[in-house]
């Protein structure tokens, strides 16, 4: 079938416009299109189906476009030149739009080169500036050198005028002895003599030999200027925004200091493939931060920094754990970059375990702490447990290697030089972290040294002091560094500064040491030397209340302590005053039993469950 557009292709010349359809009669396309036949009926083409836009016969009709709308020629060609009309409008649209982002292009294109000469300009002036600053100062010191010399050579100056006056004196004198001795006549001798020898005692007593050293110091010297180098060598940098991926630096992250519930992010963008930071107005850049195991983000509120080609991002966290920052610079997503977000009781009420760890080699988790570089250590009924910060590569010790049988290990601290200290049943073991026995201290009784089930433990990183917590003697054994006996404190009772069998220790940054009074369901505050100060809780199931409490860690100066039959963790300030308590069964990721808990370097806190088998991290 002959298409309408083969007609008018064949009937127009190459420089044709659709425009010029205006101009053309339509009895001359009709003549035009009844002039072709159909090649199959070899009858005139003289209609033409809207749906396929093919000129077809009559017979055509019922045949190959049954059902579709078929108009006579004369008919179509009207409505067809207001189609194509309609089109052309359209494209002259999109041609004339297309033209004015042409311009807009030309003009950015312009802008941009002339930038070239400015930017080179304001960086040459710069340099002038500053070589003239330099100059400047260059004429100023040596000025002030003039000067301090000066200062320093006038008084010697005169010093050493005054001087020459006197040791010209003295020759003077001794030239006239010297003549009078040679002249021989004794009565010349005598009569100078008498006129000399005054003169001479007069010169004599003048001089103070204290006074004739030089008191000024040849100590002048040039200070250089640091930053007078560091201008030298680099006048500033570019800045210049592209349509390209970006790297975000996190430079800081300032969380929750001075009391404030923001965290402050510090941050510089750079491009991926460029030497350059991108600078873009604050109002230009969306920032959005994941919170954990969240899909709803908050957004963060961006501001310049104080340092050039950086930004400070603040916002609001309603939990711990590791966030994501995202950044959207100029519509391009840059690549999202981790931020820890630190357990906070205060500013964090929403607090939920961020991560559980789990194993069928924990049976009976009691005691819990983490080493430096984020081994975690767990005390699990008779046996030592070795984990990496996941709970992965688990190291299991049921006795030490060289044959040491553990018989009920209730917690452990890590010393100084890397190694644990672990209350076993009547006794402190200090054991390598590849499973060695290096020492063995106390043994079973309630002297000095003689342990009765010690449950918690902690080392004075300060002092080196340890603290355990000798259950059934109801004391706390205090050991010196060298874990020789140093002193007790406490005994069995009710009243202030006594326990009914202590369970943990705990120290803040004062050195003062808090204890958990398990059954009298309280915790006790010491000073350093072991006098009582205070104490907080009482018996109850309410906020602010304790009902055996068991373990305490303090970090920040917040303590955190275990309640075994409230199955939560209360925390409190070093103070005693309540802030508030998480962790119960009825809420997500609901303790049961909680015994030991520790901190890690970056805010986490890990809790043990002793009836969970497992390890909570929040």
């Amino acid at each position: 079938m002959a298409s309408l557009d083969g007609i008018m292709n064949r009937s127009f010349p190459p420089a044709f416009h659709i425009n010029n359809l205006l101009d053309l009669r339509l009895d001359e396309q009709e003549q035009e299109v009844l002039d072709l036949s159909c090649p199959v009926d070899k009858k005139p083409l003289d209609f033409f189906c809207e749906k396929c836009l093919d000129l077809i016969c009559k017979d055509c009709v019922p045949r190959s476009h049954q059902g579709h709308v078929c108009k006579s020629v004369t008919e179509a060609i009207p409505k067809q030149k207001s189609v194509l009309q309609s089109h052309s409008e359209q494209v002259k649209e999109e041609e004339v739009f297309i033209q004015s982002k042409v311009e807009a292009l030309k003009e950015r294109e312009r802008i941009v080169f002339e930038q070239k000469a400015t930017v080179k300009a304001e960086i040459r002036t710069k340099a002038r500036e500053l070589i003239r600053m330099i100059k400047s100062s260059e004429e100023d010191l040596i000025a002030k050198v003039d000067e301090i010399v000066q200062s320093k050579l006038d008084p010697l100056k005169e010093k050493r005028q005054f001087l020459e006056g006197m040791q010209s004196k003295m020759r003077n004198l001794q030239e006239q002895v010297s003549k009078c001795l040679n002249s021989g006549g004794k009565q010349g001798v005598l009569n100078m003599a008498k006129e000399l020898i005054p003169k001479m005692e007069e010169v004599k007593s003048s001089v103070d030999k204290t006074k004739m050293n030089p008191t000024e110091v040849a100590d002048l010297t040039f200070i250089q200027d640091p930053k007078c180098m560091e201008a030298a060598r680099h006048l500033g940098d570019l800045s210049a925004t592209f349509n390209d991926q970006c790297n975000v630096e996190v430079i800081s992250v300032s969380c929750f200091d001075n009391k404030r519930p923001q965290v402050f992010v510090t941050v510089s963008i750079k491009y991926a493939t460029r030497p350059a930071y991108a600078i873009a107005p604050c109002l230009s850049i969306i920032c959005l931060i994941q919170p954990p195991q969240v899909a709803e983000s908050i957004k963060g509120e961006i501001s310049l920094g104080d340092v050039p080609n950086q930004y400070v991002i603040r916002f609001r966290p309603n939990r711990n754990g590791v966030h994501k920052l995202c950044l959207k610079i100029n519509e391009i997503l840059a690549e999202k970059k981790p931020i820890v977000v630190p357990f906070n009781p205060v500013f964090i009420k929403r607090i939920a375990p961020t991560a559980c760890i789990k194993s069928d080699l924990m049976s009976k988790p009691i005691g819990l702490t983490m080493s430096k570089d984020k081994i975690i250590v767990l005390t699990d009924y008779n046996k030592l447990i070795i984990l990496d910060k996941n709970g992965n590569n688990p190291k299991v010790y049921k006795q030490t290697t060289n044959g040491h049988r553990f018989s009920f290990t209730r917690d452990a601290a890590v010393t100084p030089d890397g190694c644990l200290l672990m209350t076993d049943e009547y006794s402190i073991l200090k054991v390598s972290m590849d499973g060695k026995l290096l020492k063995d201290i106390g043994c079973k009784g309630s002297g000095k040294e003689q342990f009765n089930n010690p449950f918690g433990i902690t080392i004075d990183e300060n002092t080196g002091k340890v603290y355990v917590a000798d259950l059934e003697n109801h004391r706390i054994q205090v050991l010196n560094r060298d874990y020789s006996f140093s002193h007790f404190l406490g005994l069995k009772g009710k009243a202030l500064g006594y326990f009914e069998q202590p369970n943990g220790t705990a120290l803040d940054s004062q050195g003062n040491v808090f204890v958990t009074d398990t059954f009298n369901h309280r915790i006790q505050k010491f000073s350093q030397s072991g006098e009582y100060i205070s104490y907080f809780g009482s018996k109850g199931p309410n906020p602010g209340q304790l009902k055996l409490p068991e373990k305490i860690v303090i970090n920040n100066d917040y303590i955190y302590v275990t309640e075994h039959l409230n199955a939560r963790i209360s925390v409190f300030t070093t103070e005693g005053i309540f802030v508030q308590c998480f962790g119960n069964q009825s809420s997500e990721g609901g303790l049961v039993w909680p015994r030991g808990l520790t901190f890690d370097e970056d805010g986490s806190l890990y809790v043990c469950d002793f009836k969970s088998h497992c390890i909570f991290k929040y």
